[in-house]
This record gives C-alpha cells, sequence and structure tokens, in this order.
C-alpha cells in the first residue's frame, strides 16, 4: 500500500486551507494520485468532522458513516486522516483509542476502495508540537507553521515522498458535498438509525439463541448483514472483551457453523476475542484461524489477530476496545 514519507510536511500543508485549525476535530482528507509519480498525492478536497460526541465520547459512529458517504460512490485514489484533539490533562480520548479509530476508518474506506495512507495526531499547530501516527510507531515534530491561505487554492500542487511546504490543492471546503446541508445531516441521522436497529437485533439475538430459540436460516442472514456494518462491529468487539462477552459464544458459534465461508470470519474473531479475554486458549487458535483464512484481507480482523499473535495482554485488548463502548453510548445502546 502507498504511503506518505513527509508526515510534518504533510500536516502543515493540509493545515494551510483551514482558517483556523478546529480543536477536538478530525480531518478526512480525499487524495488524488499524481499521474507517473507512484506514492505522491494532490489534495482534492478536505472535511472537517467533530472529534466527539455531544456527551464527550469520541464520535465513532458518525464519523464512520461520514467517510463511508464521502468516499461512496466515487471513491478517490486514496485518503489520509489528521486528528487535532487537546493537550493533557483536557485531552478526553487516548491514542490507543484513536488508533483503534483510525483502524475502523482503515476498514470502513477499504469497503469503498480507498486505501487509507496515513493518519496522525497532533494537539497543537505550532512549530515543535509534536505528532503521533496512528497506524505505525511513528512520531515527530511539526518543522513550521501553517502559512495564511491563498486568497484562492492553488491547483495541482502535489504531495507524497518529496512534499515540501508549499500550498496544496484543494477543491472543496470544510463542508460535506452537496448544496442542502440538512440534507447531508438527515443521510448520517439515517446511517446512525439503522446502524443501532441493525446493533440491538444482533443482541437479540445473542439472548435468543442462550435461550434455545433456534434461529431460522433468514435471520443469521440478517445477523450476517448487520456484522458488516463498521459501527456494529465497533461495538461488538467491546461486547466480546466485556463481562458479557462469553454470552455471544453460541452466536458465534452458529454463525461459523452455519453461514457461507467468506462470512465467517467476524464472528469467528467475535469468539477470538471473548476467548483470549477469558484466558481459554485452548479454543483462542481455531477460531483465530477460521478469521484470518476466511477474510485475510480485512484489516478490521488483521488488528486484533496481530494483537492476539503477539501476546498483547488482555487489558490492553480491552482498553483498546473502549471506542467500541463510546460508539455503543453514541447509539444510545447500553452493552454492559
Amino acid at each position: 500500500m502507498p504511503s506518505i514519507h513527509a508526515p510534518s510536511s504533510f500536516i502543515t500543508a493540509t493545515l494551510t486551507w483551514l482558517p483556523q485549525p478546529p480543536s477536538r476535530s478530525l480531518l478526512l482528507v480525499r487524495l488524488r494520485e499524481n499521474s507517473g509519480a507512484p506514492g505522491t498525492y494532490a489534495i482534492q478536497a478536505l472535511h472537517s468532522h467533530d472529534l466527539y460526541s455531544a456527551e464527550g465520547q469520541l464520535a465513532t459512529a458518525a464519523i464512520l458513516s461520514t467517510a463511508q458517504h464521502l468516499c461512496t460512490p466515487q471513491p478517490p485514489d486514496a485518503a489520509a486522516v489528521v486528528i487535532i484533539d487537546e493537550p493533557p490533562p483536557h485531552r478526553p480520548g487516548s491514542i490507543p483509542a484513536l488508533s483503534q479509530l483510525a483502524m475502523q476508518l482503515r476498514g470502513t474506506l477499504t469497503t469503498t476502495g480507498t486505501p487509507l495512507v496515513g493518519a496522525w495526531t497532533i494537539t497543537t499547530t505550532e512549530p515543535g508540537s509534536a505528532w503521533v501516527s496512528l497506524l505505525d510507531d511513528n512520531r515527530g515534530v511539526l518543522t513550521s507553521a501553517p502559512p495564511e491561505p491563498p486568497a484562492r487554492p492553488r491547483r495541482d500542487t502535489g504531495v507524497g515522498h518529496d512534499l515540501a511546504s508549499a500550498a496544496v490543492d484543494v477543491t472543496a471546503g470544510r463542508s460535506a458535498p452537496g448544496d442542502d446541508p440538512n440534507a447531508f445531516a438527515d443521510q448520517l441521522d439515517q446511517a446512525r438509525v439503522l446502524a443501532r436497529r441493525r446493533l440491538r437485533l444482533v443482541l437479540c439475538m445473542v439472548y435468543a439463541v442462550n435461550a434455545g430459540v433456534e434461529l431460522r436460516i433468514d435471520r443469521l442472514a440478517e445477523v450476517a448483514e448487520a456484522l458488516e456494518d463498521p459501527a456494529v462491529r465497533d461495538v461488538l468487539y467491546a461486547f466480546a472483551v466485556g463481562r458479557n462477552g462469553p454470552t455471544a459464544l453460541k452466536l458465534w458459534t452458529l454463525l461459523i457453523r452455519e453461514l457461507p465461508i467468506r462470512r465467517r470470519g467476524v464472528p469467528a474473531m467475535l469468539a477470538t476475542l471473548t476467548h483470549y479475554t477469558s484466558s481459554d486458549y485452548t479454543s483462542t487458535g481455531e477460531t483465530s484461524r477460521i478469521a484470518l483464512t476466511q477474510q485475510p484481507d480485512d484489516p478490521s480482523l488483521q488488528t486484533p489477530a496481530a494483537a492476539i499473535t503477539a501476546t498483547d495482554p488482555a487489558e490492553l485488548l480491552r482498553a483498546i476496545a473502549h471506542s467500541g463502548r463510546c460508539t455503543a453510548a453514541d447509539l444510545g445502546i447500553d452493552i454492559d
């Protein structure tokens, strides 16, 4: 996958086009790959989204829905993310939680055919301020302050491996595409309602199976479709590593047995997370193998699998899954 190797300059160039960089925001950058220069990009558009919900939690569900909307039906060549948060102790989120959000964004964008080539978080825009990569272990500092934005965007300024501090092309503003912002807000509300309905369906099926109810094939198909929703999957990862996680093992086992091969990966990984965080290592290996062999290119499966392969502490997985709890709160659902 192509990557951008000059984060400091890229972040600075991105901030150039914001009259006042918004605190507690996520900037989604649509990129166009420069013809004849693989690995270098020009910015097509920049979209800002509130990082936190009104309750002060990561607005994961809303961010994922927005990202999917912005990259469908015409996906850009690539995308990047810059998160502007507050410095400690006022910073509500944590680096692991923001990393999990970036991984979920990568999975969501992958479904639209858009690779996420970079994701970074900063707390201030001043020179010398630290940036941290959310997709790997890289970190550094901003080397220059963003200059005043020009009166008009200058087109076709490349960014990538040899990015200079020049201005970057932006062909759209901070608002979402379309003439009617209310229509866009309605679409986001509809996506949130759909995610809430799907999540409730899955949780109801968890308790139905435990009560001895035999699920019809059409119900299993509905659950399988719900598991394809990034927001639903986000919450269920948190559910799987929580105290109620074992209650869903019967449903995950049923789905692994009954679903087509291409749809077994998610329930297998949910079972894996529950087994691992419950110290049931004898069952972890088999379910993890199913998850990875059935859907080897799914980053939302590869990320927890890598943590389990590295034998990361269960508490770390629970901490990373905190974003799923925030998503559940954002959807108005209690998973405890």
